[in-house]
């Protein structure tokens, strides 16, 4: 498969699967990372922590208010999950890195609601990155461990 082509996947699959959860980062990435050279697993494994919290930057901004999110079900959502939210302490780092990282709790509803509790937003960026970073490259290094088993 052409670099080229592994690129555009990775950015743009993780990018579709930040919103639509249908669409599965983690095996998109174990297809590239099969399809991949070892030498540009890092690169593949950059791109796609890229695309997926570009994604995620937009739900952060949707649940700040800055992305305006249309009226009916995710709005009304939005709106109860922000009065929740108002309730309570702000999200911390930890536990916007665990979510990165494991998923739980998952990290669409979590960048969410760093939004709506107006995480830092450097501070979303970078517990964010460093958690999808290493899922990621766990992910990405289980073809080389397969390939060395067998």
């Amino acid at each position: 498969m052409p670099l080229l082509a592994i690129c555009l996947s990775a950015l743009s699959g993780s990018f579709v699967s930040a919103f639509l959860p249908a669409v599965n980062a983690e095996l998109l990435l174990l297809g590239l990372a099969a399809a991949a050279p070892p030498s540009w697993l890092l690169g593949v494994v950059a791109l796609t922590t890229v695309g997926q919290m570009s994604g995620k930057t937009m739900l952060y901004l949707a649940g700040r208010g800055v992305i305006m999110v249309p009226a009916g079900r995710a709005g009304t959502w939005l709106e109860r999950a922000k009065a929740r939210v108002d309730r309570h302490q702000r999200l911390g780092g930890t536990i916007l890195f665990t979510s990165a990282l494991s998923g739980v709790p998952p990290f669409y509803l979590t960048s969410i609601t760093a939004g709506l509790a107006r995480f830092d937003f450097r501070g979303f960026l970078v517990f964010g990155t460093l958690g999808r970073f290493l899922r990621f490259a766990a992910v990405a290094l289980v073809p080389l461990v397969i390939r060395a088993v067998l």
